[in-house]
């Protein structure tokens, strides 16, 4: 079993009623296996938003 390890993902919301991509986070992070049953995970999440536009 390894004790450390990476991980990292990107998430991609799609608005339907407006523009497509409206937001998306991204994740990168270190997992410290302490025993069989316990691990802690250090990491950094990005989020990107689109500013809303207001309809008249």
């Amino acid at each position: 079993m390894n004790k450390y390890y990476l991980s990292a993902y990107n998430e991609i919301f799609i608005n339907t009623e407006c523009s497509v991509f409206d937001r998306n986070r991204l994740y990168g992070g270190l997992d410290d296996h302490i025993n069989k049953n316990i691990k802690i995970e250090l990491g950094y999440m990005n989020q990107f938003l689109k500013p809303a536009v207001e309809s008249n």
